[in-house]
């Protein structure tokens, strides 16, 4: 062990020693760090008197422009109303919409007005009145052509049901007689024009009074130029019936936009006559909406060429009750109705009225064995589509037939029926329809078949046959 005296002296040199070291590397430290400024206060000297990029350049970001589709995306982002809570039941009006396809739209069809006289196609000025108020009182809305076609286009809904107003021909009654009834009672209509007929003198519109008419609720439709059979060829050729069409579809949308301003965008064929031929032409010309007069009510998904109308009678008002009764398919009383009631009907037929049938071409059957006194010479069948159509009579069953000409192109049928009975001066007649079950056409069992031998003497002909026995 060392002596105290030692001990305190090297305690002493190590206490110098660490010292030294401490100032030596601060002086190291003090000079590294002079070196430094030194070359820095050079490079920004030079960097300041000469035209180059200095050494050091302190980086600024500059903003890019946004794109128009950016912008609107930080629009939406900075919207207060973008992170509020959602109220319940509340609903973006385009999501909150919803098409009726099913919505019931009865067509009315009208022709000419008389101030008393009562026909088949002349309407008395007292009947017209009475229909309309008891539409009015239904309340039951009449649409206009425009709101149909939108609803059509799938734009904009429809009251179910609802009443479209249609008057063909353009007679001057509907001027002088129609007219102020359906302002009176704020009806909007449509009137089918045909060429040949407007401002032709006589009985027909001029072109002042259907100006008012449009001044005031009315729209217009074309109705062909010479208001003839459309379906009827009449002995021409392809090419010359083609022609035909064309004219009749054609020029007169192109003479009704040149004498009112409006484009027409509806058509209603002649006595509701047509054939594929005509739907085709017609399409050519941008038609939206094609109407018959085969008795059934309008809906979204029958064909845009063929929508129904019930044509309207001024001596019955059995067309008329059928039209705004809105029945189910099934005959359940859905809505309001103007029908004159559940009445049986005089005759007993068949098909019965509302019933489903499923043959395409049935037999129309009425039974008038509690008729004695019945003239078979005055029978009358008119069927929805097919107009009048021959009937059979067999005096021992006393049993009216009539079979449909062609298989039906729409499930709702419409039947008027009417026979004169001795001594009296008014024909007894009625109006119903029936149904043809679609489904009936998927259901049913295949027909049997047998095998044919193979064709031998036309070459090309494929081998197995089937024939339906």
């Amino acid at each position: 062990m060392l002596p105290v005296k030692f001990r305190i002296f090297n305690e002493v040199a190590m206490r110098k020693t660490v010292r030294f070291e401490v100032v030596k590397r601060a002086t190291l430290l003090r000079e590294i760090f002079l070196i430094f400024a030194l070359v820095f206060a050079f490079a920004f000297l030079v960097g300041c008197g000469s035209d180059e990029k200095p050494i050091f350049e302190v980086e600024v970001e500059v903003p890019v422009p946004l794109t128009p589709e950016q912008e609107k995306i930080n629009a939406i982002l900075d919207s207060p109303e973008l992170f509020e809570p959602v109220v319940e039941g509340t609903v973006a009006a385009e999501e909150a919409f919803v098409l009726n396809k099913a919505a019931q739209v009865a067509v009315l069809c009208y022709h000419d007005f008389h101030v008393s006289k009562a026909t088949e196609m002349v309407m008395p000025a007292a009947k017209f009145r009475d229909q309309m108020r008891a539409i009015k009182e239904a309340g039951i809305p009449v649409i206009t052509m425009a709101d149909f076609l939108a609803w059509l286009r799938e734009e904009k809904n429809v009251p179910d049901p609802c009443i479209l107003i249609t008057i063909d021909d353009g007679w001057d009654a509907v001027h002088s007689i129609a007219f102020p009834i359906l302002k009176e009672f704020e009806f909007p209509f449509t009137i089918f024009l045909y060429q040949d007929y407007l401002n032709a003198g006589g009985r027909s519109l001029d072109l002042d009074e259907l100006k008012e008419l449009m001044s005031n609720g009315g729209e217009i439709g074309c109705h062909s130029v010479t208001h003839t059979n459309m379906a009827d060829k009449a002995e021409r050729d392809p090419a010359a019936y083609r022609e035909y069409l064309q004219v009749e579809l054609g020029q007169s949308k192109r003479f009704l936009k040149e004498v009112t301003g409006v484009e027409s965008k509806v058509f209603a064929y002649p006595f509701g006559k047509y054939n594929d031929q005509a739907i085709e032409v017609a399409e050519d010309f941008g038609y939206e909406a094609l109407f018959t007069v085969n008795g059934r009510r309008a809906s979204w998904y029958d064909p845009r060429a063929e929508l129904g109308r019930f044509v309207v009678h001024g001596d019955n008002d059995f067309n008329f009750n059928l039209a705004t009764g809105f029945r189910s398919r099934d005959g359940i009383e859905a809505d309001p109705s103007l029908s004159t009631g559940d009445a049986k009907l005089p005759f007993t037929t068949f098909p019965a009225p509302e019933e489903r049938v499923k043959e395409r071409r049935p037999e129309i059957r009425v039974d008038l064995s509690g008729l004695d006194d019945a003239l078979p010479e005055s029978i009358e069948m008119k069927v929805g589509g097919f107009g009048s159509l021959r009937t059979d009579f067999d005096p021992a069953s006393r049993t009216v037939r009539c079979r449909v000409p062609q298989s039906m192109r729409n499930p709702e049928c419409l039947v008027y029926f009417s026979v004169q009975v001795e001594g009296e001066s008014k024909a007894r007649s009625v109006s119903w329809r029936f149904y043809f079950d679609k489904n009936a056409l998927y259901l049913e069992k295949p027909e049997e078949t047998r095998q044919l031998p193979p064709a031998v003497d036309e070459p090309g002909m494929e081998r197995g046959v089937q024939e339906s026995v």
